[in-house]
């Protein structure tokens, strides 16, 4: 049974997270949440394994909603900077610091938090019990890991700024409009991933934005008038194959609608 005679402010941290979340029976022990990372999988059996015993990730890539969300981000730098940016376009951003870039000081996207000193354990505790995802990203990694373990006890997701990325990665994005793209290594190569969003944006040029533009509006019309799904479908087709639609769609939105319009017509449907 675990001593309870003396406790670090971390320990009381924990403490309190097993209160509230009701962990009392692992009173000595950090939850094992992060050995689903492949860098540290040990010899855990509850890992899922390929076939060949190389560890598969789990990491499932998602879009989220994060408008009403709270993003804190530790440290004021460059990567806290590049973290901001981002998020700050995105979510409720608080980036708590000594000291600022003049990019994050000119930031009118992010709320700013000046500290003299690094925050204490119950402080963190404080900022982050809302948050949905804490960034650590100050200069020193020790510090960093140490406010990563306190998230994690809270149940707050944690992206990593060193090469272990935590529970988020935040991959290479290619936007077109509604096509959004997101290419990551899972941090094995980042070069890799730079030179994948290259090479895809040569396939997916401007141009599909404005064509899933295009599919959203001729779907709000077939629905209206075309009461067989696969019918809809397969004019929607249609007009994503027609090389015409896609060479207005370079120079004219309207020329490629009434491009697009005509597989209507030819099925009767105007």
């Amino acid at each position: 049974m675990c001593s309870k005679a003396v406790l670090s402010p971390t320990a009381r941290v924990r403490n309190r997270v097993y209160e509230r979340n009701y962990l009392a029976i692992f009173p000595c022990d950090l939850p094992k949440r992060f050995l689903r990372n492949r860098n540290r999988v040990g010899d855990n059996p509850l890992i899922d394994k390929d076939s060949n015993g190389y560890v598969m990730s789990g990491f499932l890539p998602l879009f989220i909603d994060l408008h009403d969300r709270k993003v804190v981000i530790i440290g004021g730098g460059s990567v806290g900077e590049r973290k901001a940016t981002l998020f700050g376009r995105y979510a409720r951003t608080v980036v708590v610091s000594r000291e600022f870039t003049e990019k994050l000081l000119k930031s009118k996207e992010i709320e700013r938090i000046i500290v003299d000193l690094k925050l204490g354990d119950e402080e963190f505790v404080d900022l982050i019990k809302d948050a949905f995802l804490v960034i650590p990203a100050t200069d020193d990694p020790a510090y960093n890991e140490h406010l990563a373990e306190i998230a994690g006890l809270l149940g707050v997701l944690v992206n990593r700024v060193n090469d272990d990325p935590g529970d988020v990665i935040i991959p290479s994005v290619i936007a077109r409009g509604d096509v959004t793209i997101g290419i990551s290594t899972l941090g094995s190569s980042p070069a890799l991933s730079r030179y994948s969003r290259r090479r895809i944006e040569e396939v997916i040029t401007p141009e599909y934005g404005e064509m899933a533009r295009l599919q959203s509006e001729m779907r709000k019309l077939l629905k209206e008038r075309v009461p067989d799904q696969k019918k809809r479908q397969q004019i929607l087709w249609q007009i994503l194959g027609d090389e015409m639609v896609w060479e207005h769609l370079k120079t004219s939105y309207s020329r490629a609608y009434e491009a697009a319009l005509g597989h209507l017509r030819d099925k009767e449907v105007l």
